[in-house]
C-alpha cells in the first residue's frame, strides 16, 4: 500500500487540482494549513485507504502509511476515504503520517 499511496499522493499534488490547493493554502493567513481530500471508496486509491486503515485500526498489520512528506506549504494532509465508519490517513508536518477514525456523526448540542 506504501509505494501506491506514495505515488498517489506525489500524483495528485502534482496536477492543475493540486497545485491549485496549494496555492491558495500558500496565500493563507494563518499558522496551520490543512488540505483535505475525499477519496471514493470505490476507486483503487479509496478502496487502499480503508483497507489499510482497517488492518491497522484492528491491529491485523496488513497496512501500511504513507511515508511522502507533502511540500509546504502544508501544515496536515487529510486523505479521507468516506466509509462507515469514516477513516482517514492523516500527516501534520509536526508528527508525520497517522491513521484516524473519524466519527460518522457529531452528536446535536441539546
Amino acid at each position: 500500500m506504501r509505494a501506491t499511496a506514495d505515488q498517489w499522493i506525489t500524483d495528485f499534488l502534482a496536477t492543475e487540482l493540486g497545485k491549485n490547493k496549494l496555492d491558495k493554502l500558500a496565500k493563507a493567513d494563518a499558522d496551520e494549513r490543512h488540505l483535505a481530500v475525499l477519496i471514493h471508496p470505490d476507486t483503487d486509491a479509496g478502496l487502499g485507504i480503508a483497507a489499510a486503515s482497517a488492518d491497522l485500526l484492528d491491529g491485523s498489520g496488513g497496512g501500511d502509511l504513507p511515508s511522502v512528506e507533502p511540500p509546504s506549504p502544508l501544515t496536515h494532509l487529510w486523505l479521507i476515504a468516506p466509509t462507515i465508519p469514516t477513516r482517514a490517513f492523516r500527516w501534520a508536518r509536526s508528527s508525520g503520517w497517522a491513521i484516524v477514525r473519524l466519527p460518522a456523526e457529531q452528536p446535536q448540542a441539546a
